[in-house]
């Protein structure tokens, strides 16, 4: 509930940004000590590999650093792997080969595999020791999966050496029947069907065996034709997704999408068609697949669509003439642009074949996949097939993307066109007359937030809306994108300040600088583009609060027609959003935002947007709502965030001289003032939500206050009837917000009330707090009424009204409302027969806040004030000692921090207050430190050990800060006593 915090906002990852000197000998000492101990013991070799994991795990979010010191880790490493190869025909050390093949599989897990595999040792005369060294691993020992794992990664590397691996077969001269190709594939294949990562390890390892020259021509097509018929029994047979077959059809699967990815077109042509029916007729199984498979066969499919097609590239891409940014920047002519299509040029001929229709079916559709992994694949397929067809085709691809957007509320639709449709700009394939459809569906897709329950669905979708920003800025030319800049400069602003998601923030912040420096700061709208992004920088976006009431405010002091386009948004989407905390900040955002449009627009135009917020807190179900902005539609979230919006405008209007003016000489002040009545007749308090809306109700009551709207008497007592309503919700937030709003309400129009109504007022709220803090059964309203004795102004505490002197200490009222609040702070205290520890605390402020009121605590005061103050004290040292506990714990903690906070202010209210009284000459029988000890002494205070008021682990902090704040207070009044005795 508290508007302070910043809910949903990351912290800044502290990875480390370079490899130091030291965590590199310290990771080299410890791989020296796992590959050159032979026989390590297990628990220190356990030990060593953590330390290990602790230096280099930290890099996985940046693996480039670690790349140019790969070669010094790894050396090492393949020193031990070649003495092992060396000697696997006699003995060797299953756990030295196993400690390291694990420090090497900890190393591709941060660097990434195809990374380390290059730098893995290649001889000839080491292929059949790795071999048997894998020959020799049992496939059932899940302990040891990591050997298995690098062997056969080495052995991919080693199946690419530039000779003829038969001539190098040593089966082949003792005349063995099986050679050492048919033993790389047969072991190899083994593994297709293995749970963990080995599966895609023997993978890469058979891709890069069976794609050489030599082997394209006979164990390529036997290997494929073998696949394809595995393939056809498993889809036969019903497609089980679970046990070793469907292990093994997701190897092979992956398998052949890196055979085609890797081998020579000419060899695997006559093979593609074979390859493309079964996995057809597998993807347009009724039954739906596991998301590994659906991915590996969207990458097989888009391998066989490069395959159909031959390898040059479209000469109708648009591409840009100059790319070069620092030329860009630098030149003083504009940078053109190579035109779209070479008209001088023939488009050549490609023949098409019909296989494509069905394998550009299955990426597009798969564009619309449940899982992001899949949509992500889909969309780099489409690019590079639509990079080989005839412009014709790719324009009808493209628009096949763009019906994608029409799915309505389907985010996954959205998520993949939005990432298509980016791919497809950053290779040049969408071309600008396309520009018109795509930025109005990319601009929509900002503010994609669709409400799905009690949660929404769309950041994904604006994250990569985001990615087609950044895509275009560096795709386009700035005169093709120039008519386009303006809505697209306004979509990333909104979204770079004022989305919910911190990732999104930051997305659309990284794109806004790609188009402010790609396509030039004059190119940006009103030329603020480098304010702009002096401003939004990706640390400043990490909080969302400070992005709402910080960044936001000081983008629209850039220019008045920015401020009014932020304006618009929040009132449009912001304010009526499904988040109540992101309604909080949007209203909070727009009374900030509406400062500057006053100084700017005048005062009509916030109050024709207060005008709208009043209208709609008590608009209907049937108003035109935007479905893909979630919470639009929810009556209760826009009645709400209008609420709210209603009181932050009020208090902008309203504590202006100009616009104070105008709102009274306008209807509209009469309307804000008798909206919470309406809201009550209209029955909008009732149901799911009703406190939010109280909550809010109240908060603009005590706006109206703080801009002392006009109001005539019976309606302020109507008013004070809804606040002593709310004062009995069980909801902390509605009964602080009520407190707040009474102190408001009394504070402007009831602080001198006339004597004929002052007994109607007393009745209303004193007396009915009091008499209900004593006798009601009702715990929240014994709450409520608490906290409301605090609020209550000077003139309802005297015994008379306010035509009386001033009330002081010694009034019987005040000593009766004393009375009442330290009877209900004591642990003995009980509501309906049960301890109540939040009555307590609710207590322990209201006695606080009245005892600073009327200055109970002066000095130089009577023996009557002298006796109210050692009550008081005697009060708030007793609830020190309140260690009530129930079934939530020890609940008279809250009540020993709140005593301790109210000592505190109390001592140090009177220590001012004698301090005032020196700087003014007036005589003092006690300095200021003497009587903080007298008053101290005199109730046990000071005797206590510093920092043990608690007596309590958990509260020697605070107490620790009263003795401390006493202590410097003191030091500043003996600092002012000595310099003016020097003077």
């Amino acid at each position: 509930e508290d508007e302070n915090e910043d809910n949903g906002d990351e912290k800044i990852s502290n990875s480390s940004s370079f490899f130091t000197e030291s965590d590199k000998r310290l990771a080299l000492s410890y791989i020296d000590e796992l590959t050159s101990a032979v026989n390590i013991e297990i628990l220190n070799a356990e030990q060593i590999f953590d330390n290990l994991c602790k230096i280099l795990t930290p890099f996985q979010e940046q693996p480039h650093i670690l790349g140019p010191h790969l070669n010094e880790l790894l050396a090492p490493l393949n020193s031990a792997l070649c003495s092992i190869v060396s000697s696997s025909s006699t003995e060797y050390n299953e756990q030295h080969l196993h400690l390291c093949c694990k420090v090497i599989q900890l190393i591709c897990r941060v660097r990434g595999f195809k990374y380390v595999m290059k730098l893995l040792p290649h001889e000839v005369n080491q292929i059949e020791g790795c071999l048997l060294l894998l020959r020799k691993q049992k496939i059932a020992d899940y302990s040891t999966w990591e050997t298995r794992y690098v062997l056969l990664l080495w052995l991919g590397i080693l199946t690419l050496i530039p000779f003829d691996l038969a001539s190098i077969d040593s089966s082949c001269e003792a005349g063995q029947e099986q050679s050492l190709i048919l033993g790389i594939i047969g072991t190899a294949e083994g593994f297709l069907g293995d749970p963990g990562p080995c599966r895609e390890a023997a993978s890469r390892c058979l891709s890069s065996l069976l794609t050489r020259p030599d082997m394209e021509s006979v164990h390529l097509e036997q290997f494929l034709q073998e696949s394809v018929q595995f393939l056809s029994a498993w889809q036969a047979s019903g497609c089980g997704m679970v046990g070793p077959g469907y292990l093994a059809v997701l190897g092979r699967v992956h398998c052949m999408a890196q055979l085609f990815k890797q081998g020579h077109r000419t060899r695997l042509l006559p093979l593609a068609g074979a390859v493309l029916q079964p996995c057809l007729a597998i993807s347009q199984q009724p039954q739906p697949l596991q998301v590994l498979l659906r991915k590996s066969l969207c990458k097989l499919f888009q391998r066989l669509a490069t395959t159909h097609l031959p390898p040059a590239l479209a000469r109708w891409r648009y591409q840009r003439g100059q790319r070069s940014l620092q030329v860009q920047l630098g030149s003083s002519s504009t940078v053109a642009a190579v035109s779209a299509v070479e008209e001088e040029a023939d488009e050549e001929e490609v023949e098409v074949p019909a296989e494509m229709e069905d394998i550009l079916g299955r990426l597009v559709s798969s564009l619309g996949d449940k899982d992001t992994v899949v949509r992500w694949s889909a969309a780099k397929g489409v690019g590079r097939v639509t990079m080989r067809l005839p412009r014709l085709l790719a324009d009808d691809i493209v628009g096949a993307v763009l019906e994608l957007f029409a799915d309505g509320e389907q985010d996954c639709s959205w998520h993949g066109a939005c990432l298509c449709v980016a791919e497809l700009a950053r290779r040049g394939l969408l071309l600008p007359h396309r520009l018109g459809e795509v930025v109005p569906l990319v601009a929509q897709a900002m503010q994609f937030d669709v409400l799905r329950g009690q949660h929404s669905i769309g950041a994904h979708v604006r994250d990569a809306a985001c990615y087609c920003c950044w895509a275009f800025a560096r795709a386009y030319a700035p005169a093709e994108l120039a008519c386009w800049m303006p809505s697209l400069a306004r979509a990333m602003l909104q979204a770079a300040l004022f989305d919910r998601e911190v990732n999104c923030r930051r997305s659309a912040a990284a794109a806004l600088q790609e188009n402010v420096g790609r396509q030039g700061a004059d190119a940006f709208p009103l030329g603020i583009g480098i304010p702009l992004v002096a401003l939004a920088d990706y640390f400043s976006l990490g909080s969302r609060r400070r992005a709402f009431l910080s960044l936001g405010p000081q983008v629209g002091l850039l220019h008045p027609s920015v401020n009014c386009q932020l304006l618009d948004h929040l009132q449009a989407c912001r304010v009526g959003h499904w988040d109540r905390d992101m309604r909080r900040l949007a209203a909070g955002a727009m009374r900030l935002l509406g400062s500057a449009e006053l100084e700017g627009q005048g005062v009509g135009a916030v109050l024709q947007r207060l005008r709208l917020a009043a209208a709609a807190c008590l608009a209907g179900d049937g108003s035109p709502v935007n479905p893909l902005i979630g919470g639009n539609g929810n009556s209760l979230a826009r009645r709400h965030g209008s609420l709210l919006l209603c009181g932050q405008l009020l208090l902008c209007v309203g504590l202006h001289v100009s616009g104070r003016a105008a709102l009274l000489a306008d209807p509209l002040a009469a309307e804000l003032v008798g909206l919470v009545p309406a809201l009550e007749k209209a029955r909008l308090y009732r149901g799911r939500g009703g406190e939010q809306i109280r909550r809010a109700g109240c908060l603009l009551l005590a706006a109206v206050s703080r801009t002392r709207l006009p109001a005539g008497r019976k309606t302020l007592f109507g008013l004070i009837d809804s606040l002593n309503e709310n004062l009995r919700q069980p909801h902390e937030s509605v009964q602080k917000a009520a407190a707040s709003a009474l102190r408001e309400l009394l504070f402007a129009y009831f602080q001198r009330p006339s004597a004929a109504e002052w007994d109607r007022l007393r009745a209303a709220t004193a007396g009915k707090y009091l008499a209900g803090l004593a006798q009601e059964d009702n715990v929240a309203a014994s709450r409520g009424f608490a906290q409301a004795l605090g609020c209550l102004p000077l003139s309802l505490l005297a015994d008379g009204p306010p035509q009386a002197p001033s009330p002081g200490p010694e009034q019987p009222f005040l000593h009766q409302v004393l009375s009442g609040l330290a009877s209900a702070c004591g642990p003995d205290s009980r509501v309906a027969g049960e301890a109540d520890a939040a009555t307590r605390c609710c207590a322990v402020r209201s006695l606080i806040e009245l005892a600073e009121k009327t200055r109970l605590f002066r000095h130089d005061c009577s023996q009557t004030s002298c006796e109210r103050q050692a009550f008081v004290l005697r009060t708030l040292l007793g609830c020190c000692e309140d260690y009530s506990v129930d079934k939530r714990g020890d609940t008279g903690s809250w009540v020993r921090r709140q005593a301790l906070a109210a000592i505190q202010r109390l001592l140090l209210a009177a220590a001012r207050q004698v301090k005032e009284r020196g700087r003014w000459g007036l005589e003092t029988s006690l300095g200021p430190g003497q009587w903080l000890e007298q008053q101290g002494q005199g109730l046990g205070l000071v005797g206590y050990p510093r920092g043990s008021l608690g007596w309590r682990g958990s509260w020697r902090g605070p107490a620790g800060e009263v003795q401390a704040d006493q202590d410097e207070e003191a030091d500043e009044n003996t600092a002012a006593d000595e310099e003016a005795d020097e003077n």
